[in-house]
């Protein structure tokens, strides 16, 4: 999934939006209070905020690259390894 601008993702509260191909290009900002959960190798190049709500990235989405800032406006961000010890 190729974005060509910042996408905005309003998700309410209760709400789950999974992505699970590869994001690159553009970037995002994610809002409300539900989660989006980022499953792909992903590589942004615009801007990604996080202004309320969950983030999850997991898996395969550690891959990839986030070469500009990450804004964090409020909510929380869950981060899982998968070759991390237990």
């Amino acid at each position: 999934m190729a974005f060509d601008s910042v996408v905005m993702m309003p998700i309410d509260e209760g709400a789950k939006m999974i992505l699970s191909g590869p994001i690159s290009y553009g970037g995002f900002k994610k809002t409300g209070e539900g989660e989006l959960r980022l499953e792909g190798d992903n590589s942004f190049i615009d801007e990604v905020t996080l202004a309320g709500g969950k983030v999850s990235i997991g898996g395969d989405s550690l891959g990839g690259t986030v070469p500009i800032p990450v804004r964090i406006e409020g909510g929380l961000v869950d981060v899982e390894r998968a070759d991390a010890a237990p």
